[in-house]
């Protein structure tokens, strides 16, 4: 006989109903754990998770038939939206199946709102059939302290938490805290990653802020973000101290913890916890007040930058920017300016605006009297006028930066022009001068620990000696400047780093190893929004391609870093990708097309004095072809 128990709540409810025969099989199902079962009457729990991706779909194909299949990314999305839940996906099913006229993308739309995914999923007449309803089942059965813990998950901003964080927001003990999200957890109300973290699914997190908003006062709510938000911009602040130890007397004074926070004793654990809590980081600057994105805005920065986080430095310092104006603070909003002008410097076609921030921010600083900052504003403009290709313009705002910083500047800001100068030098072709100025940068990072620019130096170090026809002395900072990087998290360098060693094996005629690191380096650079080191990486790999006898191939790479060296507005790599492409279509004998490529190169940048206009010039003059793979390497720092 097989008896079947359902939905049980409590351990005492179902003992009494457990059969004494051997004879007869019970199966019990709960949203508890029911760990007494287990333990004395000898259970088997099978903890059930919710449906894969794939069965959902097959239930969603059984109730809807073909309409299932009628758009695959709405049918994905509506799965998603309903949480997997096979009882949410039963009740969108209905919905649909009784409104012919309605698209599942339009059904998909209505539950992407928190409130709104528990109001379409109410079933008219049927209370018990209501998601909501369901939810609360488990609510009700909860005591206080956990029920208020299941609350806060809905008042928390962002997608997943730990402990640490949740107790910061209930403003209570980490391990209490802990406690309760276990018990969530027990009551299938929340799930716990791989990673240890917790996360309700998105409509046990509607329900939580629904409960949230009916229950506890408005007050109550916001000041458990204050603490939320001061726990996370003095981790944060932790977490760069950390990370990021040569920048830790330029940090910005935050206030003491409101809460407990995480022991981060090393750079990896520092990266691992601002890994964890990067998307927690922005969402809380969408709640948090004035001062509190000013502050985080200015702590993350590196770590964005570091990480290739354009997009997300973009929102956060355009919130400081907001943030800065509202507390009337002219100093934060020189500093959201810089950031900001900085980053849009290299996303491309955002010159004119990055360039005003900057202005703007320069003009900040020398008010305040601030030379520190404003020697760093010259360097970010420096940054902006070689994404343009006015690298003359580049070299003088870094040397004015050095010149007029003299003893002055910290050490940090010297580096960062020592190296930023050698790497504009190197793009003009003047290369015993940029490797003057790049050694001492290589050394100040070294003296001070300084891995992360380190790599960056170390990467131009090895690009110059390159260009200097010294390849054997370019080995070892090529090979140290991508340990630092993969070490580090500096991905941008890390694709650079490759670019050059692929570079070097191809001078050594190894060509297969070659093509693997630069195509390495083209996949690393493609999600990371610089169009110009992309397009540097697609001529490399172009070069070895042309060496190995595929020129057509290596002529397609070069049609592709034109277009995207193009989309971003960099002229300089646009003109670099048309000089290559020229010699490739000159070596097929198709000179015509050849010649167009140099003619073109001489108009786009003869008026900047890069090197490039006086090759195609010279092709132009002799029609001859230069050696496949010759031309300036250039690398962002």
């Amino acid at each position: 006989m097989l008896l079947v128990l359902d939905n049980a709540r409590t351990v005492e409810q179902v003992r009494p109903l457990l059969p004494g025969t051997p004879t007869c099989v019970t199966v019990i199902t709960s949203r508890e754990s029911l760990a007494g079962l287990v333990a004395r009457d000898g259970a088997r729990r099978l903890d059930l998770d919710r449906p894969p991706l794939a069965d959902a779909r097959r239930l969603l194909r059984e109730l809807l038939g073909e309409r299932a299949e009628s758009d695959p990314p709405a049918t994905d999305a509506l799965i998603e939206r309903c949480a997997r839940l096979p009882l949410a996906l039963r009740v969108a099913a209905e919905l649909i199946d009784t409104q012919p006229g309605r698209a599942i993308a339009d059904l998909a739309d209505e539950l992407a709102g928190r409130q709104e995914a528990l109001d379409v999923l109410d079933v008219e007449g049927d209370p018990y059939t209501a998601v909501r309803a369901v939810f609360s089942w488990s609510y009700q059965r909860l005591d206080a302290e956990t029920a208020r813990a299941f609350r806060l998950l809905g008042t928390h901003p962002g997608h997943d938490t730990d402990a640490h964080a949740l107790a910061a927001l209930a403003g209570e003990d980490r391990r209490r805290t802990h406690r309760a999200l276990e018990a969530l957890r027990r009551a299938s109300l929340v799930d716990r990653t791989p990673a240890g973290r917790y996360q309700p699914h998105d409509l046990l997190r509607a329900y939580a802020a629904e409960l949230a908003e009916s229950l506890d006062p408005p007050q109550e709510r916001r000041a458990a973000l204050d603490r939320l938000c001061g726990y996370y911009l003095a981790t944060a602040a932790l977490a760069m101290e950390t990370f990021a130890p040569y920048e830790a007397d330029r940090l910005p004074k935050v206030p003491d913890a409101p809460a407990e926070i995480p022991a981060l004793n090393s750079p990896d654990q520092a990266r691992r916890w601002l890994d964890a809590e990067r998307n927690n980081l922005m969402e809380a600057s969408r709640h948090g007040g004035p001062e509190f994105v000013t502050l985080l805005a200015r702590t993350v920065w590196r770590y964005q930058d570091i990480g290739g986080l354009k997009d997300e430095m973009i929102t956060l310092q355009t919130r400081a920017l907001r943030a800065a104006r509202t507390l009337g603070d002219t100093v934060e909003e020189a500093h959201a300016r810089r950031h900001l002008g900085t980053v849009l410097s290299t996303v491309g076609g955002q010159y004119a605006t990055a360039l005003e921030h900057l202005r703007l921010a320069l003009a900040g600083f020398e008010e305040h009297g601030l030379t520190e900052a404003r020697g760093a504003v010259l360097n970010n403009l420096s940054i902006l006028h070689t994404a343009e290709g006015d690298l003359r313009e580049a070299v003088r705002q870094t040397r004015r930066a050095l010149d007029s910083g003299g003893s002055g500047l910290s050490w940090q800001l010297r580096r960062a022009l020592l190296i930023n100068h050698a790497a504009h030098l190197a793009d003009l072709g003047e290369h015993e001068e940029a490797l003057a100025h790049v050694l001492p940068g290589v050394e100040l990072c070294a003296a001070h620990d300084d891995r992360a620019i380190e790599a960056n130096a170390r990467s131009v170090l090895a690009r110059v000696l390159v260009c200097l026809d010294r390849d054997e002395e370019a080995w070892e900072p090529a090979r140290r400047g991508l340990s630092l990087a993969r070490e580090t998290g500096f991905r941008i360098v890390e694709a650079i780093c490759l670019r050059t060693l692929g570079v070097l094996h191809h001078r050594r005629g190894e060509h297969e190893r070659a093509l693997s690191l630069l195509e390495e380096s083209v996949a690393l650079t493609r999600p990371l929004d610089s169009r110009d080191i992309l397009a540097q990486c697609l001529r490399s790999l172009a070069v070895a391609l042309a060496a190995a006898d595929r020129p057509h191939e290596a002529l397609a790479r070069l049609d592709e870093a034109v277009a995207v060296a193009t989309a971003g507005n960099h002229r300089r790599e646009v003109a670099a990708a048309r000089l290559d492409r020229g010699d490739v279509l000159a070596a097929l004998g198709e000179r015509e097309r050849a010649r167009q490529d140099w003619r073109r190169v001489v108009e786009l940048v003869a008026d900047l004095g890069l090197p490039q206009a006086d090759e195609a010039a010279a092709r132009l003059a002799a029609n001859g072809e230069r050696p496949v793979g010759g031309g300036p390497l250039r690398i962002e720092p």
